[in-house]
């Protein structure tokens, strides 16, 4: 009864509702952060270290990388049976 009074009180003063915009802010928030974590971990597993890093056909270029290289390798890793000489 007394815990009825006190959801009550909270009521009429907007925090119940108020309670509940933060744990819906909460949800979405840990559901960024589970988001951020799963890609940490593919990361990790792929071996990357270096922010940014990018992955073509398996081949990784890692830090700072010229645009033009990187279109260069897109545009090469782009063919699916790339063999290299």
């Amino acid at each position: 009864m007394l815990l009825n009074a006190f959801h009550e009180i909270l009521k009429q003063h907007g925090i119940s509702r108020k309670i509940k915009t933060c744990a819906a802010e909460n949800e979405d928030n840990k559901k960024k952060w589970d988001s951020i974590l799963a890609s940490r971990l593919e990361g990790q597993k792929l071996g990357v270290n270096s922010t940014p890093s990018f992955i073509l056909n398996g081949k990784k270029l890692e830090g700072s990388v010229d645009l033009k290289v990187l279109d260069l390798s897109i545009f090469i890793n782009s063919f699916p049976y790339t063999h290299y000489i």
